[in-house]
């Protein structure tokens, strides 16, 4: 296991009780090359160590990840006075390139 996801997995169980620790923001590139920035909701992370976030394929987001998945990700833990940033590329999954997946993720969604 990398040290980061060791340590990234330590802070989220020291911050487990503070809801605001399930939240990290999440930049990306837009059509015309400016920066977009936003929060998103932290589902997980697989085996091969990508960070899972649930977006809807109507969103800007997911326009913007499809045209350029450079990415980067800034998240900071409060209780721990502890930030993470992560360049990276996003990998964008589908129910039409990857149904299984998707759909394991959308079934643990709550209604709200």
């Amino acid at each position: 296991m990398p040290r980061w996801r060791q340590e990234l997995t330590k802070s989220l169980h020291q911050s487990r009780s503070m809801p605001e620790s399930r939240y990290f923001q999440l930049a990306s590139v837009g059509l015309s090359g400016e920066p977009f920035c936003r929060t998103v909701v932290y589902r997980g992370l697989t085996d091969d160590n990508h960070l899972i976030i649930i977006s809807d394929t109507r969103s800007e987001k997911f326009t913007q990840l499809m045209h350029n998945a450079n990415a980067q990700v800034c998240w900071y833990f409060s209780k721990t006075r502890e930030q993470y940033r992560f360049s990276t590329r996003a990998n964008i999954k589908t129910l039409e390139h990857d149904e299984a997946f998707v759909q394991s993720y959308w079934e643990k969604l709550s209604d709200a």
